[in-house]
């Protein structure tokens, strides 16, 4: 258990390698590669792709949640900040709710708001096809001093050349198979073996970024991952042979003690 956690992102800020890689980001935006759907749209010239995203961040929701497994969301909350995407349902935020568009600096001043109301982290959900604004947000964050743990919150359905630049900057992946599930046709087989092909790489590529799990004093994981709807996967698996071994993979890490199971039948989205 540890007392003091300070995530890595302020050792990358420290050496200019946050703000490389936010650059890398707003490279990729100009030929949209942010998932593996590849699109190659040129996001920051206002065109659209399959996730229908413009350049500016589309909110849903911003607050202290305390509907996340004790863990994340202890006696504050976590920080929730829910991105509209067309590509992944979000279970946790009210449809009816209405969405805006956030500029960077104001989803900045967002997270350092959550951090003053003692919020736990910050909690990114389906933040994917967004990654290039949250980082720069996150740098201009941290020059307001914000320190919390980065919790990226996802399908799963992600690219691994992104992963590999959120490497030291998340600090725990929360892996939720039903916000893609919807996408997955039982009647469809190649599509649905394409995006699980997509869902093994990205797992496998977080158990090599992440690989133990660390809770502080408070009993709130500051680094580690969480696989949500596990029994799911599993049904899923059993119906079409897919994902097989990946579930295999994430039922040994469970049992070693690298990584928590959240088979919760309904995620709330709590607030005080």
């Amino acid at each position: 258990m540890s007392k003091y956690y300070f995530p890595k992102y302020l050792q990358l800020k420290q050496s200019g390698e946050l703000d490389e890689r936010a650059e890398e980001f707003n490279q990729l935006l100009t030929h949209c590669t942010l998932c593996p759907f590849e699109c190659g749209i040129n996001r920051i010239e206002g065109e659209f792709g399959a996730c229908n995203a413009g350049f500016e961040p589309r909110i849903k929701s911003a607050h202290a949640n305390f509907g996340e497994i004790p863990e994340l969301s202890g006696k504050y909350g976590c920080g929730y900040i829910s991105f509209k995407n067309e590509l992944s349902g979000d279970e946790y935020v009210n449809e009816s709710e209405e969405t805006r568009e956030f500029e960077i600096e104001e989803l900045a001043k967002q997270m350092v708001s959550l951090q003053i109301r003692s919020c736990h982290n910050i909690s990114f959900v389906t933040p994917t096809n967004y990654a290039a604004q949250v980082i720069e947000a996150l740098s201009l964050a941290i020059e307001g001093g914000f320190i919390l743990p980065i919790v990226w919150n996802c399908s799963g359905f992600e690219s691994i050349r992104v992963l590999k630049l959120l490497d030291g900057i998340v600090d725990v992946y929360i892996v939720d198979f039903s916000l893609i599930r919807k996408n997955l046709s039982l009647k469809d087989n190649s599509k649905s073996a394409a995006i699980c092909e997509a869902i093994c790489g990205a797992v496998r590529e977080m158990f090599k970024q992440i690989t133990s799990i660390i809770i502080n004093k408070e009993k709130i994981l500051n680094h580690g991952i969480v696989i949500r709807s596990y029994d799911e996967m599993n049904s899923f698996c059993n119906d079409t042979g897919l994902l097989t071994e990946l579930a295999k993979e994430i039922e040994v890490k469970h049992k070693e003690g690298k990584l928590i199971i959240d088979n919760r039948k309904e995620i709330k989205n709590k607030r005080l």
